[in-house]
């Protein structure tokens, strides 16, 4: 529960807290407006804690370069 509170492990400012703050605003605001309003602020959190996102398409990128027999590019992950 490090995200909620807004730190990481290490001491540091998490990189989903903010992510998380927005989320949890707008289910605070939910009673008042339409709930499904916040799914697409659900998604970017949960692709800020998992990065499912990027690694499908990472995966599809080397497959298509695997067909075209190409070598497949070189991935630098931000952290």
């Amino acid at each position: 529960f490090f995200c909620m509170e807004g730190w990481s492990n290490h001491g540091t400012r998490n990189r989903c807290y903010d992510f998380w703050k927005s989320y949890s605003y707008c289910l605070s605001q939910a009673e008042k407006v339409n709930n499904s309003n916040c799914k697409i602020l659900k998604e970017d959190y949960l692709e800020c804690l998992t990065a499912k996102k990027e690694f499908d398409r990472h995966w599809d990128v080397i497959a298509e370069a695997r067909k075209k027999k190409m070598t497949p590019p070189v991935v630098i992950h931000h952290t």
